[in-house]
């Protein structure tokens, strides 16, 4: 049984998550900051696509982008090296300090430290914009590197102790939970999540959405919306967007 089958067996959950038609990502942002100068931490900011988002919003907003990839981490250095309110770091985050494989392939917006699993990925099969099926990328490019990485929790203390946070976004490619529990202790500075939420199992290993879900809510978060997607028929994954209750206006 995969998670979208589990989804069904949860009361109304099914026919709530069909019902949040999803707004864009800067209805979302617009919605959920008040000032003018947010504090944003971007989590797997690939090859900046949020971040320029955001930049375009909040010309002057900190942002504190993490990418563990390192040729992206050097393209994003050179991209936003004008910017001084953006810092780039070249970390994964988890829930512990550790040195640990990351699996890379040529398509880089699937690059995880969990190991992509083929089996799903082939029975969602699509073709990418090189023309290549994305499941062979996978077995034709894939290639492993280690990386550091730490928790939130310590990044915080060190770099940005007490401060509160207007957007924590984290996509990792099936990690989001781990990024999650190494910032339980700061937690209560940030006032709003968009995470990704799968509800396949398209990496070896990745903790089912609903833990997310559940864990979040356990310290004080709640749904409030979903970002707009492209899916028809199933929902196959999704960035939720949770506010910290203790914020709410």
């Amino acid at each position: 049984m995969n998670y979208y089958d589990l989804i069904k067996k949860i009361p109304f959950f099914e026919k709530k998550i069909k019902q949040l038609k999803g707004k864009n990502i800067v209805d979302i942002i617009t919605d959920l900051v008040n000032n003018n100068e947010p504090l944003i931490i971007d989590i797997g900011s690939n090859r900046g696509q949020t971040i320029d988002i955001f930049s375009k919003i909040y010309k002057d907003a900190p942002i504190y982008a993490f990418e563990p990839t390192p040729d992206l981490y050097k393209l994003l250095l050179y991209k936003y090296q004008l910017f001084e309110n953006i810092k780039i770091f070249n970390l994964a985050l988890g829930d512990k300090n550790a040195i640990m494989d990351f699996n890379i392939s040529s398509y880089s917006p699937t690059n995880s430290i969990l190991e992509p699993n083929i089996s799903t990925y082939k029975n969602y099969d699509y073709k990418l914009p090189s023309g290549k099926m994305l499941s062979d990328t996978f077995i034709n490019s894939s290639q492993k590197i280690i990386v550091d990485v730490t928790t939130f929790d310590n990044f915080y203390q060190k770099n940005i102790p007490g401060k509160i946070i207007d957007i924590f976004k984290t996509d990792t490619q099936g990690f989001d939970f781990e990024v999650l529990a190494g910032s339980i202790n700061s937690l209560p500075y940030i006032k709003s999540i968009i995470c990704e939420c799968q509800f396949q199992q398209f990496y070896m290993g990745s903790k089912p959405f609903y833990n997310i879900i559940e864990f979040l809510y356990s310290n004080g978060f709640y749904i409030s919306n979903l970002l707009k997607n492209n899916y028809k028929e199933r929902i196959f994954e999704c960035d939720m967007v949770f506010i910290n209750k203790n914020f709410k206006d």
